[in-house]
């Protein structure tokens, strides 16, 4: 799948061969990954999807990594998966103008699709709460109708893997909902930029609209690694020099940096680095608003309200929808 002895196909100078290979292998899901120097989770993230989607459709853009670590990993699981590796600011990936031809191919698969970053992990839910992460998910998604459905985010308590924030009110299911990974339908219609959920417009969400797909984030598994992904995002963005250190980082005045994204990155960067670290319990009892998913793929709740707030979200989605598009509704009232 991939040029030796360069291990990546570049774009744009080698897109017809990714292109190509997308139109050689259509399947009902294709998963794309948006990276750059993130070996923390990168193995577990192509294992993990490709459980779900088999062999030759998970395809890695690469922004540039140099880290050894990355690239062992890379080298180690190239027969299975396509690397192509672009140039420019990371988030240009998300612009369909500019990459037309991407977007193209991976609707004419006749499939879905979906982008997702290194720490988030695609599952299905099933009605009674059992989370799916294998070929199964592909199955059920067989099964739905739906242009398009929305990964609803589920955060991570903070050292923990298996234990996510459900909060009884339903806020916490809102804003994953917003903000989560959508999986989009071949002919659906894009322009703009398509990352969020709700970088699409609510009508795409209308059409036997299902709530069952979810994206782990898994973004606060350490305090070293938030530092790491919001260092790799400040030097994307040019607001910091490659190969600065998170204590370079912390002796810096957060006043003299551009309003936005970037303050709020180096501020968190800044405030990991002063916290004492402590290692989680993992034999401690589940924090209020709290829930685990176990290994069999069964959750536990902390409080029989975040189970029947679960349900609901399942069952009747429209409600939570209407809150996670508020602003598109009152847009175009």
């Amino acid at each position: 799948m991939n040029a030796e002895p360069g291990l990546f196909l570049t774009w744009p100078q080698q897109k017809d061969a990714v292109l190509a290979h997308l139109r050689a292998n259509p399947a009902p899901l294709k998963i794309l990954l948006k990276t750059r120097n993130d070996a923390a989770l990168l193995e577990r993230w192509i294992t993990h999807h490709l459980a779900i989607a088999g062999p030759g459709n998970l395809i890695v853009f690469d922004n540039g990594s140099t880290d050894p670590g990355v690239l062992e990993i890379y080298r180690r699981h190239h027969a299975q998966i396509l690397l192509a590796r672009y140039d420019g600011f990371f988030d240009n990936l998300h612009r369909v103008a500019m990459f037309e031809d991407l977007y193209a191919a991976l609707q004419a698969g006749k499939g879905r699709f979906v982008f997702l970053d290194t720490d988030e992990f695609l599952v299905w839910m099933e009605p009674d709460g059992t989370v799916l992460r294998d070929a199964r998910l592909v199955q059920r998604l067989r099964e739905v109708d739906a242009p398009v459905l929305p990964g609803t985010w589920l955060h991570n308590l903070l050292g923990f893997d298996d234990r996510f924030w459900l909060l009884p009110d339903g806020q916490g299911l809102v804003e994953g909902l917003t903000w989560g990974k959508p999986l989009i339908r071949h002919d659906v219609a894009l322009s703009g930029v398509i990352n969020h959920n709700s970088q699409l417009p609510l009508g795409s969400y209308r059409d036997r609209f299902r709530a069952n797909c979810f994206v782990l984030h898994l973004n606060r598994l350490s305090a070293q690694q938030r530092i790491g992904a919001n260092l790799n995002k400040l030097v994307a963005m040019q607001a910091l020099p490659e190969g600065t250190t998170a204590a370079q980082a912390a002796r810096l005045n957060v006043e003299n940096f551009r309003e936005g994204n970037i303050r709020l990155y180096l501020r968190e960067v800044q405030q990991l680095v002063s916290r004492p670290q402590v290692a989680p319990d993992i034999e401690s009892p589940l924090l209020p608003n709290s829930m685990r998913l176990l290994r069999d793929g069964a959750l536990r709740f902390q409080a029989p309200a975040q189970e029947e707030t679960l349900r609901r979200f399942l069952l009747e989605p429209a409600s939570f929808m209407a809150r996670a598009f508020a602003g598109q509704v009152a847009g175009a009232a």
